[in-house]
Protein backbone atom coordinates (compact mmCIF):
# COMPACT_ATOMS: atom_id res chain seq x y z
CA UNK A 1 0.00 0.00 0.00
CA UNK A 2 3.24 2.23 0.85
CA UNK A 3 4.19 1.51 -2.58
CA UNK A 4 1.15 2.81 -4.02
CA UNK A 5 1.06 6.30 -2.29
CA UNK A 6 4.54 7.20 -3.10
CA UNK A 7 3.27 6.23 -6.68
CA UNK A 8 0.40 8.46 -6.69
CA UNK A 9 2.53 11.28 -4.71
CA UNK A 10 4.92 11.24 -7.32
CA UNK A 11 2.86 11.47 -10.46
CA UNK A 12 0.63 14.46 -8.45
CA UNK A 13 4.44 16.48 -8.20
CA UNK A 14 5.54 15.12 -11.56
CA UNK A 15 1.39 16.36 -13.31
CA UNK A 16 1.67 19.49 -10.72
CA UNK A 17 5.67 20.44 -12.07
CA UNK A 18 4.35 19.98 -15.54
CA UNK A 19 1.10 21.42 -15.69
CA UNK A 20 0.26 24.14 -12.82
CA UNK A 21 4.23 25.33 -12.40
CA UNK A 22 5.43 28.44 -13.87
CA UNK A 23 8.91 28.96 -12.64
CA UNK A 24 9.13 33.17 -12.51
CA UNK A 25 12.86 33.10 -13.59
CA UNK A 26 14.82 36.26 -12.36
CA UNK A 27 11.92 37.84 -11.04
CA UNK A 28 12.04 35.55 -7.44
CA UNK A 29 14.97 36.92 -7.31
CA UNK A 30 13.92 40.60 -7.29
CA UNK A 31 13.19 40.44 -3.79
CA UNK A 32 16.71 39.32 -2.48
CA UNK A 33 18.30 42.28 -4.05
CA UNK A 34 15.76 44.49 -2.69
CA UNK A 35 16.48 43.96 0.76
CA UNK A 36 20.26 43.73 0.37
CA UNK A 37 19.83 46.61 -1.35
CA UNK A 38 17.55 48.39 1.74
CA UNK A 39 19.62 46.98 4.05
CA UNK A 40 22.76 48.78 2.35
CA UNK A 41 20.57 52.06 2.03
CA UNK A 42 20.43 52.01 6.23
CA UNK A 43 23.60 51.31 6.78
CA UNK A 44 24.69 54.51 4.42
CA UNK A 45 21.87 56.46 5.92
CA UNK A 46 24.16 58.42 8.54
CA UNK A 47 27.15 58.44 5.57
CA UNK A 48 27.11 61.70 3.18
CA UNK A 49 29.51 62.49 0.72
CA UNK A 50 30.59 66.27 1.96
CA UNK A 51 33.11 69.31 0.59
CA UNK A 52 36.52 67.92 2.14
CA UNK A 53 36.86 70.14 5.70
CA UNK A 54 40.13 71.62 6.72
CA UNK A 55 42.01 68.56 8.65
CA UNK A 56 42.05 69.90 12.47
CA UNK A 57 44.78 69.03 14.82
CA UNK A 58 44.66 65.54 17.19
CA UNK A 59 44.29 68.35 20.16
CA UNK A 60 41.12 70.37 18.42
CA UNK A 61 39.62 66.47 17.69
CA UNK A 62 40.80 65.07 21.12
CA UNK A 63 38.70 68.23 22.58
CA UNK A 64 35.64 68.68 20.55
CA UNK A 65 35.21 64.37 21.18
CA UNK A 66 35.53 64.82 25.09
CA UNK A 67 32.88 67.17 25.14
CA UNK A 68 30.48 65.26 22.76
CA UNK A 69 31.06 62.24 25.40
CA UNK A 70 30.69 64.08 28.64
CA UNK A 71 27.89 66.02 27.39
CA UNK A 72 26.06 63.00 25.27
CA UNK A 73 26.14 65.83 22.29
CA UNK A 74 25.70 64.49 18.55
CA UNK A 75 29.04 65.32 16.35
CA UNK A 76 29.81 64.76 12.81
CA UNK A 77 33.00 63.21 12.19
CA UNK A 78 34.75 63.27 9.03
CA UNK A 79 36.95 60.82 8.58
CA UNK A 80 40.68 60.82 6.14
CA UNK A 81 38.44 58.38 3.03
CA UNK A 82 38.43 60.12 0.10
CA UNK A 83 37.75 58.46 -3.38
CA UNK A 84 39.83 58.63 -6.84
CA UNK A 85 38.68 62.10 -7.49
CA UNK A 86 39.88 62.97 -3.92
CA UNK A 87 35.98 63.81 -2.57
CA UNK A 88 35.82 63.04 0.94
CA UNK A 89 34.00 60.02 1.42
CA UNK A 90 32.76 59.37 4.93
CA UNK A 91 31.26 62.05 7.15
CA UNK A 92 29.14 60.26 9.76
CA UNK A 93 26.91 61.54 12.41
CA UNK A 94 26.55 60.05 16.03
CA UNK A 95 27.42 60.33 19.64
CA UNK A 96 30.94 59.28 21.20
CA UNK A 97 30.08 56.92 24.09
CA UNK A 98 33.74 55.60 24.85
CA UNK A 99 37.52 56.95 24.84
CA UNK A 100 40.48 54.86 25.54
CA UNK A 101 43.91 56.56 24.75
CA UNK A 102 44.09 56.82 21.03
CA UNK A 103 40.76 55.29 20.42
CA UNK A 104 36.58 56.26 20.27
CA UNK A 105 33.39 54.36 20.13
CA UNK A 106 30.95 56.41 17.69
CA UNK A 107 27.17 55.53 17.89
CA UNK A 108 25.99 55.77 14.40
CA UNK A 109 22.05 54.84 14.84
CA UNK A 110 21.84 50.98 15.95
CA UNK A 111 25.34 50.03 15.21
CA UNK A 112 28.66 50.95 17.27
CA UNK A 113 31.80 52.00 15.74
CA UNK A 114 35.22 51.69 16.90
CA UNK A 115 37.82 54.52 15.43
CA UNK A 116 41.56 55.48 16.14
CA UNK A 117 41.73 59.32 16.60
CA UNK A 118 44.70 59.43 13.31
CA UNK A 119 41.76 58.30 11.35
CA UNK A 120 39.52 61.46 11.86
CA UNK A 121 40.35 64.43 10.26
CA UNK A 122 37.53 66.62 11.14
CA UNK A 123 34.77 67.09 13.59
CA UNK A 124 31.93 68.95 14.34
CA UNK A 125 29.48 69.21 17.29
CA UNK A 126 25.75 69.58 16.24
CA UNK A 127 23.38 72.04 17.97
CA UNK A 128 21.98 70.33 20.97
CA UNK A 129 18.91 68.68 20.42
CA UNK A 130 19.58 68.21 16.93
Amino acid sequence: MSRRRKLASEQLAAHFFQRDYHDRGMLKWGGFFLSDHTAALKHNANQTVEPRHEAMSLIAISEQLLVSWQEKQTIKVQLNVTDEQERQLTTVTGMVIGMADEVIVLQVGKEYYKLALDEIRWVELTEKGA
